[in-house]
């Protein structure tokens, strides 16, 4: 929802009006979004290392610096995703739910068929550089505006 009130109230016409381009607005929220979630990402990977690095064995370590980058690519591409379901003019929980259903899927789907991690990676990856390319397009052509009845 992180443009919803934004577009509710009309304070996101005045971004699109100021000197800043797409991409600039999009990079400024992506920033603040992950401003506002890195101190717990930090706690949790570093709880997550310490924790694995007490045990004798390496697999549990292994598992955690997997898990720990699967944790920080979810961090890197889903606000990419949600931004972009943001701009839609659903209620919130439709575009929270679209968002986690897209968001996730790659990864459950790549689990379900045994898929390599590097591939599912790659496939959230991509995923999320479509739907950052998919809100710059909405931006540039302003198609946010129409309002649906």
């Amino acid at each position: 929802g992180s443009f919803r009130s934004e577009l509710e109230t009309g304070a996101f016409e005045l971004f699109l009006v100021t000197p800043l381009r797409e991409r600039q607005i999009i990079a400024g929220r992506l920033r603040g979004l992950w401003r506002q979630f890195f101190p717990a990402m930090f706690v949790y990977g570093a709880g997550s290392i310490f924790l694995a690095s007490g045990w004798k064995g390496e697999s549990l370590l292994d598992e955690a610096w997997l898990s720990l980058a699967r944790t920080a690519l979810g961090f890197c591409t889903m606000p990419l995703i949600g931004l972009y379901f943001s701009l839609k003019r659903w209620n919130f929980f439709a575009a929270w739910l679209t968002a986690c259903l897209v968001g996730f899927l790659p990864a459950r789907l790549g689990m379900a068929f045994g898929a390599p991690d590097s591939w599912i990676m790659l496939l959230e990856t991509v995923v999320a550089l479509v739907a950052g390319f998919g809100i710059e397009q909405r931006l540039r052509n302003r198609e946010f505006l129409e309002r649906r009845v």
